[in-house]
């Protein structure tokens, strides 16, 4: 932080916003707005809703961590992706999961390494290998998908129905912006 921005921050709230850069603002609580440095205002719900989701994806990337240590998010991704749609190309996991072949080539030898799967040559095309799910990798996912369950079962306990509801109504609407901005 430069001098003059540590003098702004003792006479503005300092924070942070993801893919915003550092921002200083001042709360002015009986008008419900923030005021940035530059004149401009983001209203106080819309500044606390992204400070609020910013803590919720905190604690979604240690989500894994509390189901299966041995096992990245990524990892587990994939082995739902193979267990609903079979054996499938590892270009077509690639483009699921969107992450490049590198990753997922990396990603398919941890997963034959454990054991959970399998490396298949394609029937018409010798050329197009296939990845599938064996016995193992659907018990660790059948366990893993168990505990998250718990998990979230835990994080939604006590919410009516109706919060529920508008709680699925609400990131519906939040993943469907996200696809447009990607």
């Amino acid at each position: 932080m430069l001098p003059g921005e540590r003098a702004l921050a003792q006479r503005w709230r300092f924070c942070t916003l993801v893919g915003h850069g550092t921002i200083f603002a001042r709360v002015d609580m009986r008008r419900g707005t923030t005021q940035r440095k530059w004149g401009s205002e983001i209203e106080q719900p819309e500044l606390e809703s992204k400070q609020l989701f910013r803590s919720v994806l905190r604690k979604m990337s240690t989500y894994c961590r509390y189901t299966d240590k041995r096992f990245s998010a990524s990892q587990v991704c994939a082995r739902e992706v193979l267990h609903a749609q079979g054996s499938i190309k590892i270009t077509d996991l690639a483009d699921t999961l969107s992450l490049s072949m590198s990753a997922v080539t990396l990603l398919s030898d941890k997963l034959i390494a454990q054991d959970c799967v399998t490396r298949q040559r394609s029937a018409e095309d010798r050329r197009v290998v296939c990845l599938a799910i064996t016995e193992r990798g659907q018990s660790t996912l059948r366990d893993i998908t168990e505990r998250e369950n718990k998990i979230v079962g835990e994080w939604l306990a006590g919410l009516p129905d109706s919060d529920l509801r508008q709680f699925n109504r609400i990131f519906q609407h939040i993943l469907a912006n996200a696809k447009t901005v990607e």
